[in-house]
């Protein structure tokens, strides 16, 4: 299948969640992404908001505190850790 790995570093960005939802609506077949995210956060608040793409369908998360972040490679590194051999990828940020 050609299915497309979409990775996502987050560090506390509110737009987050309408560029995976605009991804889904612009794709032609939506039913073959799937998205990585790592999600720095630092409130609560912040945290609770990545729980609006939770219940999408092949999204998988790594939820950071951003006082535990390390930088944008480091939180790459984790996202591609989520990689489960689609065909292709995209990385964007």
């Amino acid at each position: 299948m050609d299915d497309i790995f979409i990775q996502i570093v987050a560090y506390r960005d509110l737009e987050l969640v309408p560029t995976v939802e605009e991804a889904i609506a612009h794709a032609t077949h939506p039913e073959r992404l799937t998205f990585g995210i790592c999600w720095q956060y630092g409130t609560d608040e912040e945290k609770d908001y990545i729980s609006k793409v939770k219940g999408i369908k092949d999204c998988r998360i790594i939820a950071v505190p951003a006082s535990e972040a390390r930088g944008v490679g480091w939180a790459r590194s984790l996202v591609q850790k989520l990689w489960q051999k689609e065909r292709y990828t995209l990385q964007i940020d």
